[in-house]
């Protein structure tokens, strides 16, 4: 959406459900691309690949400049003429670096044909990105993966706006876990720590997979809270009245939640590695946990905060979630666009 907004552009999709957003969300309506399906039971257990079959049978189309967003949206490039840009938040990670995480829990049979049909996609992808003129990361940390997977190198980084709709409301008493409930997210650490202090609270947002299971974790225990899926409302309220976030996933991509948090004025507590190494200054706007991070090295540090301690790094998170503002994400992909023409002029 923010890049349409950026460039007047239409916004194509083969698939929208428009009950997972918020009324009034889209100032340009999507507009979703004619398709049809082939063999769709040899896709039944992968909506992934459902969607990449429909990216690569859309008609043709020509367009004096298409940039693609999303796992499966590179695929279109088959289809499309002109030059076309990559906005890229991480390469699938189902393909490359998770992809025997995503497989290991599967039985032989379906873990079979969902290898085989991976390998496919994997071949499409790598097929689709030679075909961008330029590619673009959402983060330094995507920024290695591309160089590691698809060999791409020079490859700017345009960090993608967030958290401007986001402020301080009160101080809090309670920690807020804003990840959805995946194991890669690392929830349950969050529980497991929280297990062991009962007079602190924590608010646990958000929804997924894990959810039963990271109820069954907390045992009831009244200082640990759910609030199953919310709007941006609610969360915004939630993230402007906590005293800290955590958010602690394996190796994020960017990681979106710190930002929204720090705009709030609330520092994060977040782990040494990936996207967030960007975003979090250990002990200035935040804590980074040592990776792995374990449940007593939460315990630990939260032991130790205070209400003062949190209140006081409210001015440098509002700095720094300014470095990730919309007006520097037009700059920044406006600057790749006028590089990418001078090379196409002077190529």
């Amino acid at each position: 959406m923010n890049l349409a907004r950026v460039l007047s552009a239409d916004i194509l999709t083969a698939k929208l459900s428009l009950t997972s957003f918020p009324s009034g969300y889209f100032d340009i309506v999507p507009k979703l691309i004619s398709n049809r399906f082939i063999f769709p039971w040899l896709f039944d257990q992968s909506k992934t690949m459902s969607l990449a079959t429909k990216m690569i049978l859309k008609p043709r189309m020509k367009y004096p400049l298409t940039f693609f967003s999303g796992q499966v949206a590179p695929l279109a490039a088959f289809n499309i003429d002109g030059p076309k840009v990559l906005y890229c938040h991480t390469p699938p990670r189902q393909l490359y670096d998770l992809h025997e995480y995503y497989l290991k829990n599967l039985p032989f049979f379906k873990r079979t044909v969902r290898r085989n049909l991976l390998i496919g996609y994997r071949y499409a992808i790598d097929r689709a990105i030679r075909k961008m003129n330029l590619v673009i990361a959402n983060s330094q940390n995507v920024k290695k993966r591309i160089e590691r997977y698809w060999a791409i190198q020079n490859v700017p980084v345009v960090y993608p706006p967030c958290g401007e709709s986001f402020t301080w409301l009160s101080k809090g008493d309670y920690y807020l876990s804003t990840a959805r409930h995946d194991k890669l997210k690392r929830v349950d650490i969050i529980i497991k720590a929280f297990l062991k202090m009962p007079q602190k609270k924590i608010v646990i947002a958000s929804s997924g997979p894990e959810t039963d299971n990271l109820k069954t974790l907390a045992n009831n225990s009244p200082n640990i809270m759910f609030t199953g899926l919310i709007d941006n409302n609610e969360m915004e309220n939630l993230v402007g009245r906590c005293r800290a976030t955590i958010y602690i996933p394996v190796d994020e991509d960017f990681g979106i939640s710190p930002v929204e948090s720090m705009a709030a004025g609330k520092p994060v507590i977040g782990v040494n590695e990936g996207g967030l190494m960007e975003t979090i200054l250990d002990g200035k706007n935040g804590w980074l946990l040592p990776s792995p991070p374990k449940p007593d090295d939460l315990v630990r540090l939260i032991n130790e905060l205070t209400e003062e301690k949190c209140q006081a790094m409210r001015y440098d998170c509002e700095q720094q979630a300014r470095s990730f503002s919309e007006e520097r994400f037009k700059f920044g992909i406006l600057k790749a666009i006028r590089n990418l023409e001078s090379k196409t002029i002077s190529g």
